[in-house]
């Protein structure tokens, strides 16, 4: 693909339900309706969305509720104001793209991996429908280059576990070195 139609103008959301204080308080406020209306009279296309694993499901695999509100939210804002959205999961359980938060054994760990195949099939189940203006990110920025056979492995079975529920949903899967272009044919 040369052009990603309806994805080629947009802004990231960080800090409201990826690397920031989990309160409902701090998700319900940080980002409002005001916030996507300004965005769409900038003339963007998109907004990404990065979430984290820790607001849809406990330490446990147990799935919860509250994090799949803010998401319905986010996607309720996008079409209101006729933006495309990206559902990124900025960190799953055992790995986070920055080694500071000790987040690590993702990649050889089974059941950490089930737990990714987990949300992203809840992820997909969801929001499968919206795919004319929803793209699912598998996840922000692998970081090394000895994770690229594990994690083309892991991304390849996630894939399928989406197209199950969402047969025409556009993924998108970055390479190591944090997405880089110079790495994306490994």
């Amino acid at each position: 693909m040369r052009k990603f139609v309806g994805y080629e103008k947009g802004v990231n959301i960080g800090g409201w339900m990826s690397q920031c204080k989990y309160t409902d308080e701090h998700i319900r406020n940080f980002i409002t309706e005001k916030d996507f209306k300004k965005m769409s009279e900038w003339g963007l296309d998109h907004v990404r969305i990065p979430v984290d694993y820790n607001i849809f499901m406990t330490d446990n695999g147990d799935i919860m509720e509250r994090g799949f509100r803010y998401v319905q939210f986010a996607l309720d804002m996008c079409e209101k104001y006729k933006l495309n959205m990206i559902l990124d999961l900025h960190k799953t359980m055992g790995f986070f793209f920055d080694a500071a938060h000790q987040e690590k054994g993702f990649f050889d760990s089974e059941i950490l991996q089930v737990y990714f195949y987990q949300i992203w099939d809840e992820f997909s189940r969801r929001y499968g429908k919206y795919s004319s203006r929803l793209t699912f990110e598998l996840l922000n920025e692998v970081t090394e280059p000895e994770f690229s056979k594990k994690w083309n492995a892991i991304a390849k079975k996630a894939i399928e576990v989406i197209r199950a529920n969402a047969p025409d949903i556009k993924i998108i899967i970055g390479s190591y070195w944090n997405n880089s272009v110079d790495a994306l044919a490994d």
